[in-house]
Formats: C-alpha cells, sequence, structure tokens
C-alpha cells in the first residue's frame, strides 16, 4: 500500500517502469542533469542519491536561432565529500559482487547527483521507485531533499538508510514505510543529552544549534533546561550567524551560563564560534559539551588550541564508534584506484583529488593524502546493511522471479523487524556489530572529558539508549560547580539579575512584583501587567476584575433615601386626595382644580425619578430616570408658567380696567393645550436623541478614576457630542422655568389667592439655587456619590414646590370650622387693596364686579352661590 505518494510520482513511476525494466543496460549522455553519474547492470541495483554538482544555467542558442536560458548541472565546483561518499557506495558494492555471484546472482548499482537542486532529487528519485531491480537506496544527505526523496522511494517500498538526520516523523510507518536511519532520532539523542545534564546537576545551559539540530535543541530546551534554570538559545549555522550569541544574552539579560552546549554540523563553524566567545565575549571557565555530530576525537585539540588561553575550561566530548572509527580497508582501495577511469565519476574525482590533495608515496604506491569526510563510514554500513540482508535473504532459498517490492520488504524485514545484526568491517582488525531499534541504529558510544588544568582526555563512560554508566568518577567531578546561586522564584515573583556576580551564570534575586501585576511561572523575568479593570490578588499570581462599586438595597444611603422619598411620595398622593374632597373650596377654586392636579401629577413623577438612582445602573433604569425626570420638569414648569401668566395678565388687565389680552388661554383650554404642545415638543427632541445616538445618551456605564483602581457603575452620557442631543429636550423646560421666576418675581406682592405668587418665587428661587449647586458641584464629585446628588436634588426640588405651594393651601383646608363666605370676602378684600388705580371716564362705566381680577373669569368657574 502506498502512503501520502504524489499522484504525479506515481504516473511517473509506472510509465518509467515499462520503459527502463526491459533495458539491459543504460547508455546517456552524461551531461544531461537526470542522467546516472555511474552505472553497472546487474540483477539487483543498489541506488544512490548524492550532492556533488551544482545546478547552473547558460545561455544557448535554440533550434529557432532564439537565445535561451539552459539549466545545467555543473561540474566545476563540485562537493568532494559527495563524490567520496558516491565513491564508497560503489566500492562496497563491488566488494560484495564476489558473495553474490557464489549464489548466482550480480550486483550493480545506479548513482545520482541531485546538483544540489530540490527538482532534481525529486526527478531521479521517482526515476530510482521506476526501476524494479532497485533493491536499496542511500538517502540524500541534505534534510530538506531527504523527505522529499524518501517519500518517493520508502513509498514504493524501496528499502533507504539515511544517515546525517534523523527525526521521529520519518520513522513513522504509516508516511516511510522502508525508511531506516544509520543514526539515532533527534529525540533520542535529546533525551540522552538530557540524562548527562542530569547526572551532573546542571540547569543553567546556553544552546547554540545548527539548522539541522533545531528539533533537538528545542526538545532540550522545552524539556529541561526552562524547567529545572535557565540559560540561553540561539541558531547558529553558519559563521555569520554567530553574532546571535551576543544578541541573546542583550535580549534575555543574564550571564553567560557556565556550560556551553554546541550542536553543530560544521567544524568550520564551531571553531569560529570557540573562538569568538573567547576572544569578544571573554569566556572563561566554562564547560563545552558537544553534540554527537562533533563528536570526534580528531577535532578535540583543534578545541584546544582554540581555547588554551583559558586555564580552566573542560570540553565533554561523545564518541560515536562510526564517526571515530577509520574505515581503513574502503579507504585504501578509494586511495589506490584514484586513477583508474571506469566511468564519469572516476574523472570528476580525479580531477578534483589532484587540484586539492598532495600525492605522496607509501611503500611504493602512490596514494592521495585528501581530507575525508567523517560519514563515510554511514554510506559503507548502510549499504552493508542492505546488501548482506540481501544476500540472507536470496541464500534461503529466494525465487527469482518473485515480486520485486515482496522482495524488497523481506530485505527490510531483514534489517530492522528481525534484529538482525549487521557487521560493518572497518578494518583489517575490527568490525562493527550494528543493530537496530525502532528503524534506527542503535549503537552504544563513549564519552570522555578534556580538562585544560590536567591537559589530558579521560574516558568517562558509555552512553547507553535509556542510561549512562560512569566507569570513572573522578574524571567528572572536576566538572560540577555550585549547582545553584539562585533560589526558584515562585509564581507572584520575577527574577532580578545581579549584574554584579559575572562568575557565576543566571544569578538572581526574587522581588515580589508591582500592584496590579502578576507572574504564573516559576522562575519568570517580568512581570506581566493586568488590564485597566483587573488589578493582582495579594500573591501578585492572578488578575481579578476589580470590584463593580453601585448603591445596593443594603447600603446606608439607599436604607436612609428610599423610605423617605416613599413618605414624601404618599405626601403628594395624599394631598391630591385632599384636594379633590374640596374642590367647592374658594382656595381650591381661586386656584383651579386642573392646575394642582398638573403640579401633583409632575411632583409625584419626580419622587419616582429621585428613586431610579438608587437602583443598579443599566440601560432601562438611566433612560427611565431621564425620562421620568423631563416628564416632571416638563409639567410643572408648564404649569406654573400658564399660572403666573394668567396671575399677570389679570392682574395688570384690572389695574388698567381693560379686559385680559388673550382671554381664551387663562381657560382650562389654554392650559390643556399649552401642555400638549409642550409635551409634544419635548417628545419631539427626546426621539431625535433616541434615533441619532442609538438609544438615549443617558446610559449605564462603567468608569474608574484610575487605571485598575475599583470601578463604579453609573450612568452618564456618552460622549460630550451625545450630551448635546442628550440635553436639547431640557431647553423648553429650562426656558419656562426661567420665564416663571421672573413674573414670580415681578409679582411676589401680588394677592392673589393669599400670596400665591410670593410661594411660587420661593419655590422656584430654592430650586434654581439647588440646581446651581449641583451643577456646580456634580463633575467634582465622587462617582459613588454621584447617583446620589441627583437623588437629592430631584427629591429636593419636588419637595420645594409641595412645602411652598400646596402646605399653606393644607393647613386652611384643614381647619375644623370652614367659614367659606369668610375666606372669600377675605380673598376680595385683599384684591381691592391692591388696585389703587381710579377708574377711567367712559359712557358705561364697568361695574366693580368687572373690575377685580377674581371677577370676570374666576366667577365663571365659580359655583352661584360664591
Amino acid at each position: 500500500m502506498l502512503m501520502k505518494t504524489p499522484i504525479t510520482f506515481l504516473l511517473l513511476s509506472f510509465l518509467l517502469r515499462s520503459v527502463l525494466s526491459q533495458a539491459s543496460s543504460i547508455t546517456c549522455d552524461t551531461d544531461e542533469i537526470d542522467a546516472p553519474l555511474a552505472f553497472q547492470d546487474g540483477d539487483y541495483l543498489m541506488a544512490g542519491i548524492f550532492n556533488i554538482g551544482t545546478m547552473m544555467e547558460r545561455q544557448e542558442i535554440s533550434p529557432t536561432g532564439e537565445i535561451v536560458n539552459v539549466e545545467y548541472c555543473s561540474r566545476e565546483d563540485i562537493s568532494v565529500y559527495g563524490i567520496q561518499k558516491a565513491l564508497m557506495l560503489r566500492e562496497v558494492v563491488e566488494k560484495y559482487s564476489e558473495k553474490f555471484n557464489e549464489l548466482g546472482f550480480k550486483v550493480g548499482y545506479i548513482i545520482y547527483d541531485s546538483c544540489r537542486n530540490f527538482e532534481v532529487t525529486t526527478r531521479v528519485s521517482v526515476l530510482i521507485s521506476a526501476n524494479e531491480k532497485v533493491i536499496g537506496v542511500s538517502g540524500v544527505d541534505r534534510k530538506d531533499y531527504m523527505r522529499r526523496s524518501a517519500d518517493i522511494t520508502a513509498s514504493m517500498g524501496i528499502p533507504t538508510f539515511i544517515y546525517m538526520f534523523n527525526d521521529a516523523q520519518m520513522m513513522d510507518d504509516n508516511q516511510y514505510r522502508t525508511l531506516f536511519s544509520m543514526i539515532e532520532t533527534e529525540e533520542t539523542e535529546a533525551e540522552i543529552t538530557i540524562k548527562f545534564l542530569k547526572e551532573m546537576g546542571y540547569k543553567y545551559v546556553d544552546i547554540w544549534y545548527h539548522e539541522y539540530s533545531e528539533e533537538m535543541a528545542i526538545y532540550i530546551y522545552e524539556n529541561y533546561v526552562q524547567t529545572v534554570g535557565c540559560g540561553h538559545f540561539a541558531e547558529v549555522t553558519s559563521p555569520i550567524d554567530i553574532p546571535r550569541i551576543q544578541e541573546a544574552y542583550n535580549k534575555t539579560g543574564g550571564d553567560p551560563s557556565e556550560v556551553q552546549l554546541i550542536l553543530s554540523n560544521s567544524l568550520a563553524t564551531t571553531k569560529k564560534m570557540l573562538t569568538h566567545m573567547i576572544s569578544e565575549l571573554g569566556f572563561t571557565k566554562k564547560v563545552y559539551i558537544f553534540g554527537v555530530s562533533n563528536g570526534r576525537k580528531k577535532f578535540l585539540y583543534e578545541y584546544v588550541s582554540i581555547l588554551e588561553s583559558d586555564n580552566f575550561y573542560s570540553i565533554v566530548l561523545p564518541l560515536p564508534p562510526l564517526l571515530n572509527t577509520d574505515s581503513g580497508i574502503v579507504r585504501t582501495r578509494l586511495t589506490s584506484n584514484w586513477t583508474r577511469s571506469k566511468d564519469k565519476m572516476d574523472e570528476l574525482y580525479k580531477d578534483t583529488q589532484l587540484r586539492t590533495c598532495p600525492v605522496v608515496d607509501f611503500n611504493g604506491d602512490s596514494i592521495l593524502d585528501c581530507k575525508w569526510t567523517d560519514w563515510l563510514q554511514y554510506v559503507s554500513s548502510g549499504t552493508e546493511a542492505i546488501l548482506q540482508s540481501l544476500h540472507r535473504t536470496l541464500n534461503n532459498d529466494q525465487d527469482p522471479s518473485e515480486c520485486p517490492n515482496k522482495l524488497r520488504r523481506k530485505v527490510f524485514n531483514s534489517i530492522v523487524e528481525e534484529d538482525q545484526t549487521i557487521v560493518v568491517t572497518m578494518n583489517e582488525d575490527l568490525d562493527l556489530h550494528v543493530s537496530f531499534q525502532s528503524k534506527s541504529v542503535n549503537i552504544d558510544y563513549e564519552f570522555g572529558v578534556y580538562r585544560a588544568q590536567t591537559k589530558s582526555y579521560e574516558t568517562v563512560g558509555k552512553i547507553h539508549q535509556d542510561k549512562i554508566d560512569i566507569t570513572n568518577p573522578g574524571a567528572l567531578e572536576q566538572l560540577h560547580y555550585q549547582k545553584t546561586c539562585s533560589s526558584k522564584c515562585q509564581p507572584g515573583q520575577f527574577r532580578l539579575y545581579d549584574e554584579r556576580i559575572a562568575h557565576l551564570p543566571c544569578c538572581w534575586s526574587c522581588q515580589e512584583c508591582g500592584n496590579h501585576s502578576i507572574t504564573v511561572e516559576y522562575n519568570e523575568n517580568t512581570c506581566h501587567s493586568c488590564s485597566p479593570e483587573e488589578t493582582s490578588n495579594s500573591n501578585h499570581t492572578t488578575c481579578l476584575t476589580t470590584k463593580l462599586h453601585y448603591i445596593t438595597p443594603s447600603s446606608t444611603i439607599f436604607l436612609c433615601a428610599a423610605p423617605v422619598i416613599g413618605v414624601c411620595s404618599v405626601a403628594v398622593i395624599v394631598i391630591s386626595i385632599v384636594i379633590f374632597r374640596n374642590e367647592e373650596r374658594p382656595i381650591i377654586k381661586a386656584s383651579d382644580p386642573g392646575y394642582l392636579y398638573m403640579l401633583l401629577f409632575g411632583l409625584l413623577m419626580g419622587m419616582a425619578a429621585s428613586f431610579i438612582p438608587l437602583l443598579k445602573p443599566s440601560l432601562w433604569s438611566c433612560s427611565l430616570e431621564y425620562t421620568l425626570v423631563l416628564i416632571c420638569s416638563t409639567i410643572i414648569t408648564t404649569n406654573l408658567l400658564w399660572k403666573c401668566i394668567k396671575i399677570y395678565g389679570i392682574f395688570v388687565s384690572a389695574n388698567s380696567f381693560r379686559k385680559p389680552m388673550c382671554e381664551g388661554f387663562f381657560k382650562r383650554a389654554g392650559q390643556t393645550w399649552l401642555n400638549i404642545g409642550t409635551l409634544t415638543l419635548v417628545a419631539i427632541l427626546l426621539l431625535i436623541d433616541f434615533l441619532t445616538g442609538d438609544g438615549l445618551g443617558w446610559r449605564s456605564h462603567e468608569s474608574q478614576i484610575f487605571d485598575h483602581s475599583q470601578r463604579y457603575l453609573i450612568c452618564q452620557g456618552k460622549s460630550d457630542k451625545s450630551m448635546v442631543l442628550t440635553a436639547l429636550p431640557l431647553v423648553v423646560p429650562t426656558l419656562y422655568f426661567i420665564a416663571t421666576l421672573v413674573l414670580a418675581f415681578k409679582m411676589r406682592r401680588f394677592p392673589h389667592n393669599f400670596r400665591e405668587t410670593l410661594n411660587i418665587f420661593g419655590a422656584t428661587l430654592i430650586v434654581m439655587l439647588c440646581c446651581v449647586m449641583f451643577l456646580s458641584g456634580y463633575n467634582l464629585s465622587h462617582l459613588y456619590l454621584r447617583a446620589f446628588l441627583r437623588t437629592i436634588v430631584i427629591f429636593v426640588t419636588c419637595s420645594a414646590f409641595l412645602v411652598c405651594l400646596f402646605v399653606p393651601r393644607i393647613i386652611l383646608l384643614l381647619q375644623k370650622d370652614p367659614d367659606i363666605e369668610a375666606e372669600k370676602n377675605e380673598i376680595k378684600a385683599s384684591v381691592r387693596r391692591f388696585s389703587t388705580k381710579k377708574a377711567p371716564k367712559c359712557k358705561t362705566r364697568p361695574s366693580t364686579t368687572d373690575a377685580l381680577p377674581y371677577s370676570r373669569i374666576e366667577q365663571r368657574e365659580a359655583p352661584a352661590n360664591a
């Protein structure tokens, strides 16, 4: 079953399979990109993909005469290490040829150059997968190419091995069924490193890694360093990345850790990194731990030469056997046969070696003295694993005509699933026995320590997949340092680094977070601020939403104010009943019962409005408060203005012996129309505020004096612009109030109905003073008290009108035996004393009754016996 194989690759593979399966040999232009670099036919082929040439472009003239850009694989700057690996694969296959000849089979090879190009790697992987003779593949050694190539070859059931990079995903049976690795996964290597760090008690570790070791570095940092201590962390793939080391220290603060874990894949980069640490950063007394890729004994003294200025450093070096054992037999064959020209690969190799390697004479044989890649042993061991497994399978009476994929699966199972031991011949007197676990090679390896004080390297122990055996504890004793210079900072604290201590890593003191800031993890470097609506708890470990304050039914303000408002509301209702039962009394008729009822209704609305601020502010309560205040102020000011105009008009007309102007306005119908018109105008303005402001502008809002302080739920306008629309309906009652105040002041000495105008003036003056004080101090008051201030001003306003306008009447109405006739005569006498002007001469002198303010209009509304 093919897993995750692109459809395009499948179609190509089936198309090429029918062509290549009939070919007994391959002949093609070796300059073609996809042509094999080396090929030897056989019953079974060992394939390899290596990074040797470089993809380039050149201009050529097309058959039509146009100049076009053509891609080609340039061999001018080839990878010496890449061609060495290819030669190694060829030599191993040739070494095993005799063994297969004894079984009656012939093995060959087919080697491709990836040209260090992703597309070329993909195409040659398809070509390999389409060739039924291919029994195994040496995977490309570039990580991003490797995944695509293995996805194709392993999905076709071809045993494929990798040897430079490995992770848990590539060992997934569902995606890469027949892929195995000559090295452990990065996660396994990370676990081994963590075991050593725990063994030594290292808690402060800086990690510098190559991009291909990123997963391993992240695993160590997240699963160990961050949980037990601290450290710095950065990718240093090439020399141009070395400044990132200083940037990491600048970014996170603190001093360089005593332990430096270097997971680099390049000797040149590692050497420049160490040089920078010593000369530029002033590193001293550090423990340098190298990863498996750098674990080569021959590198040790190159590191030592760089660090020699520091007399107190130490190096911990792992020694994987495949990287530290000289493959003498195969290398000798490569060096002794360098002059042959069997195929294109030999010509490229010879040309390159002659330009880069000196020729020396050992015992009469001319051989090349060159640098060799240490990964040759991995290519050799992987190739031998496949060929040994194929030999065992064929030796067990394998039917040559069997389905290729079935044979490939048996070969793969013989390598990894049957736990076979692969014997890798490294030298004439050394064979390595390699076995696999979970499709990865399982080789225990030694590690040692070099200390500058002793100038010697000592083997310390052996690293296994599940444990570390320490055979020389004395060598490790000198590597222990003060395991901690600081205590673990608890949640609610942050680490404050002590810059005075330069020789110990990550020294800090634990400081409590300030107000309104928290930390939730151990050993955090900074405190996190709470949002403006939140504050920290006492331990500074979590942000709590600040309490929302408003007047509640259990508060002192509510318990004091609500009963008073209730009593006054009942008083308004009682006064209404008293007036209703005494409508025939002259003191009531003189004031007009309809006028009194409208005032009482407005006062009742005001009492209700004064209670609303005591409730929890919400959209409906704030809107209701505003509406009730508007109704109350509109009704009271409208009717007071109407009454003042009526009294003023009547007295002015009586004093000048003229008929009142606009006589119909002073009647009940005029009062009714004035109320209706005013309320209609106010309702229109209120509707404008509602429609233009997404509801009434007066609404509930959460407010704070300062960030993180207590929050208060209050009623207020949305914005300065919306407040203009919100205040617009109040303009009409305000103008009416001012006009009433002016007229009442002018008529304060009028004797109408026991000096009623004086009472109106006194009430409006009290209300005006109350409103001025309220408006001047409202915005300066505490947010919590603003609702209570609105309650007070509304209540005082209503109480002033109630006391000034109704209490005098109620006192007279509550007399036990009222003398209605005397009451009427007293009203008339006071009016006669007020009128001092002589009547004008005219043909028909108006009667005395018509000249009195009480006679013309109010007599019509009085009963006959009045």
